[in-house]
């Protein structure tokens, strides 16, 4: 009897210590690796991602994630070999930013066995069938739907484009023609190098081909000077774009964009009376900490992590734990909006029109 009452008594120990370690938060740090732009035409981009994360590290008591930063300079090549460094320091969760970023970490983490959890990347490769690579952006698809559905209800016929010579401008490119191809023509596409910052050539072609409309996309610092550029032309016509080229840090002069309609996130950087407490919060937080609106990519950012957060508190820390855990969520009232994840771990968002009116971007009725 008294055998067997040690014995339940040792099985009771054993059940309350593994409840505690599940319970618990791990003592040891969990390391999360973040590729992103840091120097380049869009270090912008990393550089507000490193101050939603860090907001959000701050609120975590007792912080039990470590965020390790390797420069992507928004390149395939300097991301794979971010991504090597980073595994060598036993990382096993990583955030990029970026989608030639992410269309070449992608199948590096599944290969591996590893986890991404991708910020802003469009390109449709990412959405690859696995629950390793995880997303929370405004894609190309619901985005080009909503640029193509704007030039069907207005009958324009000549489609012109610039995009950037990469993942993201080679999707706009593509989907665009696929979408439009039913009711009006791309008459010319015209590509542009990430290092150039002189495009009257390609846009005085695209002038002489005299279209309805021109799609841009410059997610990068090219923005502004594309811009000027159209301007000193004389180009009158209609332009359409994507959030990346018109809410970009590097568009110092809005004015520049008047009347420029182009797609974006639901997200509203300033107060808004549709914001919940949470949201409210962060945006006062950010604002205090860093004298400025938090963009989309600090939000997302925030939320990526805090997801992160949550998924080795209730699940484990290990890559396949938080990537199932992130997969199963559903109505994640973030920050940056409500986040549903499918089980391939992607999180649809929804786009909406703004236009630029008055040197200030509005949401277009």
């Amino acid at each position: 009897m008294k055998r067997k009452i040690l014995f339940v008594g040792a099985v009771l120990l054993i059940v309350i210590f593994l409840l505690m370690q599940k319970n618990n938060p791990p003592s040891e740090k969990i390391k999360v690796g973040a590729i992103f732009p840091l120097t380049g035409s869009n270090a912008t981009y990393g550089e507000m991602a490193k101050k939603g994360i860090d907001l959000a590290l701050k609120q975590f008591p007792p912080g039990n994630i470590q965020v390790l930063y390797e420069d992507s300079q928004f390149q395939s090549l300097s991301a794979l070999n971010a991504y090597e460094k980073l595994k060598s320091e036993d990382v096993k969760i990583f955030l990029t930013i970026g989608s030639q970023v992410a269309a070449t970490i992608g199948p590096k983490v599944v290969e591996d066995t590893l986890m991404n959890f991708e910020l802003t990347a469009v390109t449709p490769k990412y959405n690859d069938g696995s629950p390793l690579t995880c997303r929370a952006a405004l894609t190309v698809e619901p985005s080009a739907e909503l640029l193509a559905a704007y030039i069907k209800e207005r009958n324009l016929k000549r489609i012109a484009l610039l995009v950037t010579n990469d993942e993201q401008g080679v999707a706009y490119e593509k989907e665009t023609a696929k979408l439009i191809r039913s009711f009006a023509e791309v008459v010319l596409s015209e590509k542009y190098l990430a290092s150039e910052n002189d495009f009257r050539t390609q846009l005085t072609r695209i002038k002489a081909t005299n279209p309805d409309v021109l799609i841009l996309i410059s997610p990068g610092q090219q923005a502004q000077q594309i811009l000027t550029q159209l301007q000193q032309l004389g180009f009158k016509k209609i332009i359409l774009s994507n959030n990346w080229t018109i809410e970009n840090a590097s568009l110092t002069d809005l004015s520049l964009a008047e009347g420029v309609i182009f797609t974006s996130y639901r997200y509203d950087e300033s107060f808004s009376g549709t914001d919940t407490e949470t949201a409210a919060k962060f945006k006062r937080d950010f604002i205090e900490h860093y004298q400025q609106n938090p963009p989309i990519v600090a939000a997302t950012a925030y939320d990526a992590i805090t997801l992160i957060e949550q998924a080795v508190k209730e699940k484990g820390s290990l890559p396949t734990e938080i990537s199932d855990f992130i997969s199963g969520v559903k109505n994640f009232k973030g920050v940056s909006g409500v986040w549903t994840f499918d089980s391939n771990c992607e999180a649809r968002q929804t786009a909406t029109l703004k236009t630029v009116k008055n040197g200030v971007i509005i949401v277009l009725q």
